[in-house]
């Protein structure tokens, strides 16, 4: 499969929209931006736009409500898997991401990625926080396409921690939650490539809501205050949290005036975790 074929799958499968797809592969168009932001082991119920009525996320409603849905969007069960199909577009078993952590996590080195195929349509690319295809050298994010990557430690959400474009160099972030971190990292590469030539791919990829759940107390306490148990408490102030960050990224679009040529897209990797609460059920959306 060519890039081109490969960017217009991309398109076809995650925008939806034939217009985004067309300025993309024609040179002399304006090639949009791309933002796209992935939530671990989020539940399509996670959301209050998807009627739960306990937790509290308007920035992901109000891009869900100004946005393509899909309500039949299927992934795979579990991480890995779903984000190696995400990156090349192909089944799973086929890229050598079929499961969890054994090795079975690693994507196979001749895979091209979306991130390659961006970079020859003359994107800057950048990927921040939860990888899960591989870390070795030849594997890591910043070795698949993007020029910058965070590969964030998987479910360290306080202090944040990972490696920055290089291993085992670890970049740790001090006293800084996970979903703060990889924002930050985000409007950072937004603000650096705001008047660049090159049109910018950026790939958010936050921790929330995978357990061991852990959030602010500022976020916890006020669930707690409803009457919430102390584990559904966390997790409804992850998702505040996290749909904080997101409000912040989308905002930052806004105040540069890049929000009428980017293409914002978000989805989860697949359904709830249920080792963290028995009671939670649900798929995953895209918007």
């Amino acid at each position: 499969m060519n890039g081109r074929a490969r960017l217009a799958i991309f398109f076809t499968l995650l925008a939806a929209t034939s217009v985004a797809c067309a300025n993309l592969l024609n040179a002399a168009g304006n090639q949009p931006n791309i933002l796209l932001i992935q939530a671990d082991d989020l539940g399509y119920d996670d959301l209050s736009v998807n009627g739960n009525t306990c937790s509290r996320t308007p920035n992901i409603d109000r891009l869900a409500e100004t946005s393509v849905r899909f309500s039949n969007f299927m992934v795979n069960s579990v991480c890995s898997p779903t984000r190696g199909s995400l990156l090349t577009g192909r089944d799973y078993w086929r890229t050598g991401g079929e499961g969890l952590h054994g090795c079975k996590e690693f994507l196979h080195l001749d895979e091209r990625t979306f991130a390659n195929d961006f970079q020859d349509a003359g994107y800057a690319t950048g990927m921040w926080g939860k990888w899960h295809n591989g870390k070795a050298d030849g594997y890591w994010p910043w070795d698949r396409g993007f020029d910058e990557g965070y590969y964030a430690k998987l479910y360290q959400y306080f202090p944040s921690s990972g490696y920055f474009n290089e291993y085992p160099k670890q970049t740790v972030h001090e006293g800084e939650w996970s979903p703060e971190v990889l924002a930050d990292y985000t409007i950072d590469f937004i603000s650096r490539n705001k008047n660049n030539e090159k049109p910018f791919l950026a790939y958010l990829s936050f921790l929330t809501c995978h357990s061991t759940w852990n959030t602010p107390d500022r976020y916890r306490n006020k669930y707690l205050k409803d009457g919430q148990s102390e584990s559904f408490a966390t997790l409804l102030g992850m998702l505040e949290f996290m749909d904080d960050q997101v409000g912040r990224v989308l905002d930052h679009l806004s105040d540069l005036g890049l929000d009428e040529n980017t293409v914002v897209l978000f989805m989860s990797d697949n359904g709830p975790n249920k080792s963290g609460s028995k009671n939670r059920k649900g798929t995953d959306v895209l918007t």
